[in-house]
């Protein structure tokens, strides 16, 4: 821990882990305690005024919420992904995954899934109203993996689930960043492109959706990433051209080469 801690104060007995996390988790995203920062049971647990059992546990809520790393039997520090790693390897996961996933639910979407997806996005408009972050993310990420669950997918479920806690953590920082109405709008508009369908149309939605949730400081460095993750996964291989007499294909006919979803 810095010299410097948050003001924490004394939980009441309504739900000490949870009240815990919240102060945690508010320090973090508020700046107090700083990325790969260490975090001390027994530091905490006496700024507190609880166990060092009550804060393990709501470390470990926070660290499925993806804002903290723990280490078996060592220690848990802040998480870090670094703003290069967003750019470059995260988003353009996405991109590639949810691309994918909205091309294979091309008018396959069954009106029962559609109002799943409605009824998912009232409920984010409710959580915007209230400025209730910490649910809107939850709801944000419900969205998506709703969209997994729906493709049927079992190995882009399980990329998923290997970013996932990388992608729960900056989803709750960035949904602090910009205006939950924003977040909401971005929403409206992916399920608009979802029930009008269309492959292409779909896949430019997920880029801007994607790089239109940001926080500002990141748009101009994804938007160049983001198009060319589109121009690869978009790009229309259903109709490869013949092959040589020799039976090998040239470089450029070999990039044409392959089936569609």
């Amino acid at each position: 821990m810095q010299t410097e801690q948050p003001a924490f104060h004394s939980p009441s007995l309504r739900s000490l882990r949870q009240q815990v996390a919240e102060q945690i988790r508010s320090a973090i995203l508020q700046g107090q305690l700083k990325s790969d920062e260490r975090l001390l049971e027994s530091e905490l647990a006496a700024a507190f005024g609880v166990s060092r059992g009550c804060v393990r546990e709501a470390l470990r809520g926070l660290e499925k919420e993806g804002l903290v790393v723990s280490t078996p039997y060592r220690e848990t520090r802040v998480a870090t992904t670094s703003e290069e790693e967003v750019v470059e390897v995260l988003l353009p996961t996405r991109v590639a995954i949810e691309v994918f996933v909205a091309r294979r639910l091309a008018t396959r979407l069954q009106p029962a899934q559609i109002a799943v997806l409605e009824e998912n996005v009232e409920a984010m408009r409710r959580a915007a109203q209230t400025a209730d972050r910490r649910l809107l993310t939850e709801l944000d990420m419900r969205f998506h993996r709703q969209l997994l669950e729906f493709a049927g997918n079992p190995t882009i479920n399980a990329i998923w689930a290997g970013i996932d806690t990388h992608i729960r953590g900056k989803f709750l920082v960035d949904t602090m960043a910009v205006d939950p109405h924003d977040t909401v709008r971005i929403h409206e508009v992916y399920l608009a492109a979802l029930r009008a369908g269309g492959p292409a149309a779909l896949g430019d939605a997920v880029v801007r959706h994607i790089y239109g949730s940001l926080p500002q400081r990141l748009q101009p460095q994804g938007a160049p990433l983001a198009a060319r993750a589109l121009v690869e996964v978009l790009e229309d291989r259903s109709a490869p051209a013949p092959l040589p007499v020799s039976g090998r294909a040239s470089p450029e006919q070999a990039t044409n080469l392959g089936g569609g979803d």
